[in-house]
């Protein structure tokens, strides 16, 4: 069946509710081998915020290189956000291939028992835990779908439990005070396994029982000194240790307190010793959208998810922080407290165009419009996508909010117009564009042999390539095989590639890959992208290396300078490497892909540089559109 199907399939699911009982989704994953016992977790629930924390301890966990995945839901645009190893969303061939693993288990549950039917939260939370074990996970981060203590994702055990805080939320299911919900929340919370919160209050003291009766160290962040160094810097103290200046890459001040958050948690996850430059790297490198996600300029088009009156509140706050006034476009679900959301907004500005998220719990835009009158003095009704194309054809500055599904569509509309804005430059010669690379900076050929180019990529992660190559020599003169490297010490091993990056977690990943390469393929390095992907410290950038380097395929690796001087031609206008590769991959010819890093990094390097480029001398210039420049 095609992803298109398939996921007409799973959606079918949702008919069968939400189901607050870990029964069925544990006699699922009994039957698949009990995945979620096959890699170390960090469980991440709460109220508001789970999904900022959970995206910044992946990004922190991945600049250790340490193989992590990452588990959110609801998602925006696509299904595959659902499920990410190492900032790769998991591909839709691989959505098709576990849906039918998983959906044989589940039809002999049914078979056996016609009231084990699962749940749509149900199966995909097996189809994550499973891809995670299959895809050899190191840690996973997995947020809370609803409360805690009955949701899907509580068969975990994890190394670090992480509660955000607690609010009045879906009462009619965890309860209706602040302790009925904080003691659904807290049951995440499992024997002898530290749990951090943001929690306070009420909420706070909840917790600290339910702590206390598991024996669970509670880490509390109203008991650390957070500092507001600036709009995106903090500094934080806990107890013997304090970090200072740490920058982050999301918009809004909350977020300063999500980050101090996964920063204690970093630091109580026993089962690792994270650097404290990779906790900088990983905060600064953090990508999480729809929120305050500034998804057009000039003019300005915010989207942020926020459907609270509490989230609004913090969302204006941090919108006042650049605008004086702001306009915007708002659709919202039945159950929502909509007159105090639009009251909050409505401080801001004074124009709103109401529409309708793509839902049936959607509340109706003309009802949400004669609430909405009471606090605006302009109310307009339009359809989502005349609204969106609004925001780019008047003046001033939009805000889209609301609800995720109207994020999510907002976010889809954007990134077409992206697409658009870029059609015309995306049609360059790209042979010639080789071609004039090539006479000034040569060709790569091949770095050596697929074992050495995988090696001395891992080494190259996060470390100048001045550093990697005399250190990759010198471990190869030692070490030149799969066989050896696999029998190595680990110490010696660090001894010998240090000062590379992490060099102390590296000697241990590329010994155990190594070890996996010589038990799980005879001593051979496969040749297959999802192969390669399942390698400890193996992601999407150094296994294209792999292909390309090692074994002269068509691949196209994306690392900085591939994704600055893309964006910079105007022939894309992506926000990650990722998203660069799946659309350069449209519009360059498969036999030119191989030459595209080489080529790129070295022009990067020695003409178009991060920061003053040297345009005067770029031998592509007549190509280029200055993007940012």
């Amino acid at each position: 069946m095609e992803y298109a199907q398939i996921l007409e399939k799973i959606y079918g699911l949702t008919r069968f509710g939400t189901k607050l009982n870990l029964n069925n989704v544990q006699c699922l994953l009994d039957k698949l081998g009990n995945p979620e016992r096959q890699f170390h977790a960090i469980h991440v629930g709460g109220s508001k915020g789970k999904g900022s924390v959970c995206a910044f301890l992946h990004s922190i966990l991945k600049s250790s290189n340490i193989r992590a995945g990452l588990y959110t839901s609801p998602h925006l645009v696509d299904f595959t956000e659902r499920i990410v190893i190492n900032g790769s969303q998991i591909t839709k061939e691989d959505v098709v291939k576990y849906y039918e693993i998983i959906q044989k288990h589940v039809d002999d549950m049914v078979k056996d028992d016609c009231t084990k039917q699962v749940t749509f939260f149900e199966f995909t939370t097996a189809m994550a835990f499973k891809y995670f074990a299959d895809m050899h996970v190191d840690c996973a981060v997995i947020e809370v779908g609803l409360g805690g203590r009955l949701d899907a994702t509580n068969v975990v055990f994890p190394d670090c439990s992480v509660i955000t805080n607690i609010e009045l939320e879906h009462t009619n299911v965890l309860g209706r005070t602040i302790e009925k919900i904080a003691h659904e929340k807290a049951g995440i919370i499992k024997p002898n396994v530290p749990v951090v919160t943001g929690a306070r209050g009420k909420a706070l003291k909840v917790i600290s029982r339910v702590a206390a009766e598991k024996n669970a160290t509670l880490v509390a962040l109203e008991d650390a000194v957070v500092r507001e160094e600036g709009r995106r810097r903090f500094s934080i103290k806990y107890r013997n240790w304090e970090m200072n200046n740490l920058d982050i890459s999301l918009n809004g001040r909350f977020q300063l307190w999500n980050a101090a958050l996964a920063v204690l948690c970093i630091k109580n996850l026993g089962i690792y010793r994270i650097e404290e430059e990779a906790i900088r790297e990983g905060l600064r490198n953090t990508v999480w959208r729809g929120r305050i996600d500034l998804v057009h300029r000039n003019p300005d088009v915010i989207v942020d998810c926020a459907h609270t009156p509490n989230s609004a509140k913090a969302l204006v706050e941090a919108l006042a922080e650049d605008y004086t006034s702001v306009k915007f476009v708002f659709g919202v679900f039945k159950d929502k407290k909509k007159a105090q959301i639009l009251s909050v907004l409505s401080k801001l500005g004074q124009e709103i165009i109401i529409t309708e998220p793509d839902s049936p719990r959607a509340e109706k835009p003309e009802k949400l419009a004669r609430i909405a009158r009471r606090y605006f003095s302009k109310v307009e009704i339009m359809s989502r996508e005349d609204a969106f194309r609004k925001t780019l054809s008047s003046s001033g500055v939009y805000c889209i909010c609301g609800s995720v599904y109207l994020a999510g569509d907002a976010i889809a509309f954007f990134n077409h117009v992206k697409k658009e804005v870029v059609s015309e430059n995306a049609s360059i010669d790209w042979s010639k564009v080789v071609e004039i690379l090539m006479d000034a900076y040569g060709t790569a050929g091949h770095y050596g042999e697929p074992f050495k180019v995988l090696i001395a990529t891992i080494l190259s992660q996060r470390t100048k390539d001045e550093i990697t190559y005399p250190k990759a020599e010198a471990l190869f003169k030692v070490y030149p095989d799969i066989h050896a490297l696999a029998h190595a010490d680990v110490e010696d091993v660090a001894g010998l590639i240090k000062p590379v990056g992490f060099y102390n977690v590296k000697a241990k990943k590329i010994i155990e890959v190594a070890r996996i390469l010589l038990n799980r393929y005879s001593g051979v390095v496969p040749d297959k992208l999802e192969e390669l992907l399942s390698l400890p410290g193996v992601g999407q950038k150094t296994a294209n290396c792999v292909l390309v380097f090692g074994f002269g395929r068509d691949a196209l690796p994306v690392d900085t300078h591939v994704h600055r001087i893309s964006n910079r031609l105007g022939v894309v206008k992506t926000d990650n490497p990722l998203e660069t590769e799946q659309e350069l991959k449209k519009i360059i010819p498969k036999p030119l892909w191989k030459h595209i890093n080489y080529l790129f990094v070295q022009h990067g390097k020695k003409v178009c540089k991060p920061v003053r480029p040297d345009c005067r001398h770029c031998i592509i210039a007549g190509f280029c559109n200055r993007v940012g420049v």
